[in-house]
């Protein structure tokens, strides 16, 4: 067409315009292969700039013959070589031993000084252990179940048990010291069932042999799992008709072996409440083997039967065979045939090493003759072994009890001051018992008298005595 014409001359002549601009070996005093006399920069990125394929000068025909024997020498040199399997290995072991010898130069502990950033961070350290056990940290719980432990670490017995009691749904008896923290170790499996049951349709049952122990219970948990909607109810002898609601309405149930069985005994009647059951704590399990046993194991036995998948806990301080406990309850409802899990700690676990006397009297046939003995003897034990630190006696039973305080009351008032091993109360002291009443408030009167007598002496000495005006001296 007559308008293509001008458009193919533009073409050619910026064709040939462009072609002046294409490098010519033949015209320069370079060669594909540049050597070492040229007075171009010497660096090898320029130099492999222009070094030039061997195909360039054969497209050339011959006016790149004379520089057939550079162009021979560059083929040689860029002739390709196969790499073996082992090159190739060797060459990663290389890398990788240059990359941990860098990575060992970096981190080499440095004399800078402490305020350095270019120091690398220390390593964060692991958890104290303590008797072989790492201490797991509270922190490993829930936001909302921290403010239940009221320290930042469990110690060793509740770390050992940790896994099993919080992580697991197996059932456990712990045999430890008192005072090792075996009460946490509960809490745990409460919130280990918190946490499975968000619907809050679940009891938890907790047994302990004796009404004081439930009272102090109900009082400690009702202040800590309060915050967490759980609500305590006490259910022993003493609960009247107008607190069963409280009961029915509680999450948790604190109780003795005698209450419940007889509330349990017609099972059927209750079968709503036993079906709701999950967790059931047992305190003090070595009563199994007292005459208290019996509604005990009655008890263990017919949560075991009733078929609602309940978890036991149990826990003592002196059980000698744990390990028969262990078999009985079992490992869970679906594998009654296995042990429970069972954790033993020994004396070297309790948190205050006792020192144990063992003093030898001569009994006779009569136990209650020889219990006024050895009531007659506590003077002398706890003058030569109390230290005047706090003193605890055990007795068998409540009159017996009553004896005893009687006997330490009348002892102390009897004592001097200073050789009296316990301090007189500082307040008025509730006593509930009637026969104590009137030693309480012997003692706190005369207590207050004796404080009273101190204080006035104290006075006299510091204050000087008035003079009169007639012997006053003379101003001079």
């Amino acid at each position: 067409m007559p308008g293509e014409a001008p458009l193919e001359d533009h073409a050619r002549t910026r064709a040939f315009d462009m072609s002046r601009f294409a490098f010519d070996a033949s015209h320069t005093d370079l060669s594909s292969s540049s050597g070492p006399e040229q007075a171009w920069p010497s660096s090898p990125t320029f130099r492999a700039s222009q070094q030039r394929p061997a195909a360039y000068d054969l497209s050339r025909g011959s006016e790149g013959s004379h520089h057939r024997p550079a162009r021979d020498q560059y083929e040689q040199q860029s002739a390709y070589e196969p790499v073996t399997v082992e090159q190739l290995e060797h060459e990663e072991r290389q890398m990788k031993e240059s990359s941990r010898q860098q990575a060992a130069t970096y981190f080499e502990p440095s004399h800078a000084p402490r305020d350095s950033l270019s120091r690398p961070k220390k390593p964060v350290q692991g958890a104290p252990v303590v008797q072989g056990i790492s201490l797991v940290s509270t922190h490993e719980l829930p936001d909302r179940f921290r403010s239940i432990f009221s320290f930042p670490l469990f110690n060793a017995v509740q770390s050992k048990c940790f896994e099993t009691i919080y992580k697991s749904n197996d059932n456990l008896v712990l045999s430890a010291p008192t005072g090792s923290g075996k009460t946490a170790v509960l809490e745990l499996a409460i919130c280990r069932l918190i946490s499975g049951f968000t619907s809050g349709s679940y009891k938890i049952v907790y047994q302990a042999p004796t009404k004081s122990l439930c009272s102090e219970r109900q009082r400690d948990w009702q202040r800590k799992l309060g915050p967490l909607d759980l609500q305590c109810a006490e259910l022993t002898g003493d609960t009247d008709i107008s607190q069963l609601r409280s009961v029915q309405n509680a999450t948790i149930i604190i109780t003795t072996p005698e209450k419940w069985d007889s509330v349990t005994r017609k099972w059927k009647d209750h079968q709503k409440l036993m079906q709701m059951v999950k967790l059931f704590l047992i305190d003090e399990v070595h009563i199994l083997k007292e005459d208290r046993g019996a509604p005990l194991e009655a008890v263990v036995s017919r949560m075991k039967s009733v078929g609602s998948n309940v978890r036991f806990v149990a826990l003592s301080a002196t059980v000698p065979n744990s390990q028969d406990i262990a078999t009985w309850l079992g490992k869970d409802p679906m594998n009654q045939h296995v042990p429970a899990v069972r954790e033993h700690f020994g004396e070297e676990f309790r948190p205050v090493r006792l020192q144990k006397h063992v003093a030898g009297y001569q009994g006779n046939s009569n136990d209650f003759a020889f219990e006024k003995m050895l009531n007659a003897k506590l003077p002398e034990v706890i003058t030569k072994w109390s230290q005047r630190k706090p003193i605890m006696v055990f007795c068998f039973t409540r009159n017996s009890c009553v004896e005893t305080a009687k006997l330490l009351a009348n002892w102390w008032a009897t004592k001097g001051p200073k050789d009296r091993f316990w301090s007189a109360p500082r307040q008025q002291i509730v006593v509930g018992e009637k026969d104590l009443r009137g030693e309480s408030a012997a003692s706190t009167k005369m207590a207050a008298r004796e404080l009273i007598q101190s204080r006035n002496t104290i006075f006299r000495r510091c204050v000087p005595p008035r003079r009169s005006a007639g012997s006053r001296p003379p101003r001079g």
